[in-house]
């Protein structure tokens, strides 16, 4: 996926996301806990990957892979024992709306896969 889709598609995730997340301050600023950039954003491009290769109609492999190919790898949150503080603390907007992420890119996918076999 090239840098213009991947700025497309994290425009896309903010303008629906960001509007809801309990992470947003009053200002209208991202008030992520103990974070230097929303997770959603800093593994944006993985996250597609996952979308990609995951074939199911369960959210729970969706879940599942996620937490697979991108939790056990984040720095910015994994204690020593394995465990995400920021996600059991509820500050983990990846982990809060996943649902919609999926959705949001498994959308953006199939317009993209559209266009080019238009």
């Amino acid at each position: 996926m090239m840098n213009e889709d991947l700025r497309e598609l994290d425009r896309r995730l903010k303008e629906l996301i960001c509007p809801v997340c309990v992470e947003r301050g009053p200002k209208r600023t991202c008030n992520l806990w103990d974070l230097e950039e929303c997770p959603i954003t800093f593994h944006l491009p993985r996250l597609v990957e996952v979308v990609r290769s995951v074939h199911s109609n369960q959210m729970e492999d969706y879940v599942q892979k996620v937490r697979q190919d991108i939790c056990t790898t984040c720095e910015s949150a994994l204690s020593p024992l394995g465990k995400c503080d920021v996600r059991d603390a509820g500050h983990c907007a990846l982990d809060a709306y996943i649902l919609l992420v999926v959705q949001i890119i498994d959308d953006f996918l199939t317009e993209k896969d559209q266009a080019e076999s238009a």
